[in-house]
């Protein structure tokens, strides 16, 4: 189970945003089989992340906006193997206008992790992420939003995803990706 907890928010409609945010993982506890026939139940992981976070209009009536995080955090395996470190998120908004935006970002730059009792390290799962919003109304009461998103990971990996959201008299709100 995962849990956000604002702990502080600036103003959203500045010329800058600042937040504080701590997330909390618990996922959940694992039942362990030994070969002598035994077994034990342990936590499986547990994750603390504080995240602090700040963007900026780059001109007071402008249409781009920069933006970071600041993450760090503590991750727990079994009650036994912990690591610790830090990542950033680097982001970029261009606003065309009311009906589109487009964006850049880099999320989780950072240094690979390594836990207690382990010799390997594990990779941070950094990102480079591509996308466009845009809206279309077709009267006041109905809307339509799409997004297209292009996401190429430190495993060379590239994913392609899209979304349609249908949104009906401002309350009901129709998405599928």
């Amino acid at each position: 189970m995962s849990r956000w907890y604002i702990v502080k928010q600036g103003k959203a409609d500045g010329p800058h945003e600042t937040v504080i945010l701590r997330k909390m993982l618990d996922g959940g506890n694992i039942e362990i089989n030994y070969e002598n026939g035994t077994s034990e139940t342990k936590k499986a992981q547990n994750e603390n992340v504080l995240t602090v976070g700040y963007s900026k209009k780059l001109k007071e009536k402008g249409k781009t906006s920069i933006g970071g995080n600041v993450k760090v955090f503590n991750s727990k395996l079994l009650n036994q193997y912990e690591s610790s470190g830090f990542g950033i998120d680097l982001g970029l908004l261009y606003r065309k206008n009311d009906n589109c935006n487009l964006g850049l970002a880099l999320v989780n730059a950072g240094p690979n992790l390594k836990y207690s009792g382990f010799t390997e390290q594990d990779l941070t799962p950094w990102e480079i992420k591509a996308g466009m919003w845009k809206k279309k109304e077709y009267r006041p009461e109905h809307a339509r939003n799409k997004a297209v998103e292009i996401d190429y990971t430190h495993k060379s990996m590239i994913r392609l995803i899209y979304g349609i959201e249908h949104i009906y008299n401002q309350k009901t709100f129709l998405r599928y990706s």
